[in-house]
């Protein structure tokens, strides 16, 4: 089906400027009267945005079908989650914590760098049904619904354990007063953990619109793991598999 593109004539416009439309919150798909288009929301309560563009005025909008550029295997979750903003909504390119994002690039030096000397981990954080069915080769699991429970909990404590991170036991009196008053380095330590020997993360999940993998980094800041060693990889599944590389799946019996 031909798109139809709105657009009307500016005279002699050669102005390129975006005009944001005050417009009352849109949360959910529009679908067409064929079905065969479905555009979700560009942000929070922004549906689409007109453009000037060689003096004509042009709508901004998610086609839903048309992104979907990502396998098969992936594109009925990349539907199904662009079914309403909020919760999934496109995440910003940098978050709002001190974390590095980075892209495919960064991940294949991490490959040749961190992952072969075990300084450092790629963390799935979806769940085992879709780590069985792909992911990126390399990666370990672990569930949000695990991050979430936080330290104290078994499951959260043997993953910080597996990413090289040490409880610290009783800390004596002395240590204690000398990082307290920074004369002893702190920064990779809480009352509870020491996180000087843990690797680095870089945390993912299946495209930019799916939050949990910054919830996950979130969380992990929460436990004291230092931002220096996390990294967010934002598109995920999704641009991980648009690029071409390939991913693993779980052998079938």
């Amino acid at each position: 089906m031909k798109k139809h593109i709105k657009y009307f004539s500016l005279r002699g416009s050669l102005i390129a400027a975006v005009i944001l439309l005050s417009l009352s919150p849109v949360t959910i798909v529009h679908a067409d009267a064929s079905g065969q288009k479905k555009t979700a929301p560009l942000k929070p309560d922004v549906p689409y945005v007109f453009v000037v563009h060689n003096g004509r005025s042009i709508r901004i909008e998610r086609d839903v079908f048309d992104s979907l550029k990502a396998r098969i295997n992936i594109r009925g979750v990349l539907l199904q989650q662009s079914d309403s903003c909020p919760p999934f909504c496109l995440q910003p390119m940098q978050l709002d914590i001190p974390v590095e994002t980075v892209g495919e690039r960064e991940i294949i030096d991490f490959m040749l760098d961190e992952l072969r000397n075990d300084s450092g981990a790629l963390v799935d954080v979806r769940s085992r049904q879709e780590y069985d069915t792909a992911t990126i080769p390399g990666s370990v699991n672990f569930f949000i619904q695990d991050i979430q429970k936080g330290s104290g909990n078994a499951k959260f404590d043997a993953m910080l354990e597996s990413f090289g991170a040490k409880k610290r036991g009783d800390i004596d009196g002395f240590t204690r007063f000398m990082e307290t008053i920074g004369l002893k380095d702190d920064s990779m330590v809480t009352d509870i953990w020491d996180f000087s020997d843990a690797k680095e993360l870089i945390v993912w999940t299946n495209s930019s619109i799916n939050k949990i993998s910054v919830d996950s980094i979130r969380l992990l800041l929460e436990a004291g793991y230092p931002a220096a060693k996390l990294k967010w990889y934002r598109g995920g599944l999704a641009s991980w598999q648009y690029w071409g590389f390939n991913t693993y799946s779980k052998p079938k019996r």
